[in-house]
């Protein structure tokens, strides 16, 4: 049996449930999910349940005899399963920004916790992971007739993730914002490469992306409510990844709406800044992207 805790938004619980799963099927076992964190987070939901995922949820004593220390601090608790993994062989927590080799040499019988946002977590699993990601719901139909549209055209999907990243000090401490000259940027590379583009915005703030990024192209703007409610995250994800190219924020949610997308030829521009704290290249970047300046 593994565990894997989820926390965050849609686009980090994917992350968490992808590497759960890759470890799972080296074990041939079972993956249960451990759902607690959102009884403590108004902000989040579970999201994954929209999902085709194939996964149990866990019950409070299966984790209660793999976890160590829910009564500690989260800052020493961390320290010690870090620095001492030996004392604890069934709680496994990830060190933040860093890829980690053994944990494909991680045992059966443990917990996952960490936000494991790299590609070469569940690489092996690749097909495996965008079927479990295709939506269980469907799409209403005005979002179907969208989909359609952007099928048909050089559809091109922005992501401007403001938000917490403005609004919270702590989490702006961590994590860039996206300015203008960012978005700017990327929509000139993507005009000058892809003929005749139509871009399809995404927001948790639509306003200041109306009243301050002008294209000189065709633009519909997805009328979200990111980070609001859970189907409705999933239901804009899930029209991201129809685009063909993309242009992406230091955010999950439009990693994964790039990632699930199935053309071939896709561009894929992003930041070249992640968070604040990484000192060298960030390990949730692929080597497909084209990464433009960022703050």
């Amino acid at each position: 049996m593994i565990i894997v805790k989820l926390q965050g938004g849609v686009g980090n619980q994917m992350f968490q449930y992808a590497a759960g799963k890759q470890l799972a099927h080296i074990h041939q076992t079972t993956l249960k999910l451990d759902i607690n964190s959102f009884e403590r987070d108004p902000l989040r939901e579970y999201a994954l349940q929209f999902f085709n995922i194939d996964a149990e949820i866990a019950v409070n004593n299966e984790i209660d005899e793999l976890t160590f220390g829910h009564q500690i601090h989260d800052r020493y608790r961390k320290r010690i399963l870090w620095y001492l993994p030996f004392l604890f062989p069934h709680h496994f927590r990830e060190r933040e920004n860093e890829f980690n080799e053994k944990f494909f040499r991680l045992n059966d019988d443990i917990y996952l916790e960490g936000y494991f946002q790299s590609e070469k977590y569940f690489k092996k699993i690749e097909n495996k992971i965008r079927n479990d990601f295709k939506l269980k719901v469907s799409l209403s139909t005005n979002q179907l007739e969208i989909k359609s549209f952007m099928c048909c055209n050089n559809s091109v999907s922005i992501h401007v993730r403001r938000g917490d990243y403005v609004n919270d000090s702590k989490i702006n401490k961590i994590h860039y914002v996206c300015d203008l000259d960012y978005y700017k940027r990327c929509v000139e590379y993507l005009i000058e490469k892809v003929s005749d583009p139509y871009f399809f915005v995404f927001s948790d703030d639509l306003q200041w992306v109306k009243d301050n990024l002008k294209i000189s192209a065709p633009i519909f703007f997805i009328n979200s409510q990111i980070n609001k409610q859970a189907i409705q995250d999933v239901n804009d994800l899930m029209l991201m990844s129809s685009c063909k190219h993309h242009i992406i924020s230091n955010s999950s949610f439009s990693w994964w709406g790039s990632w699930l997308s199935n053309y071939e030829k896709r561009i894929i521009v992003a930041p070249s800044l992640w968070n604040r704290n990484s000192k060298k290249k960030n390990m949730i970047f692929l080597d497909h992207w084209i990464l433009v300046k960022c703050g």
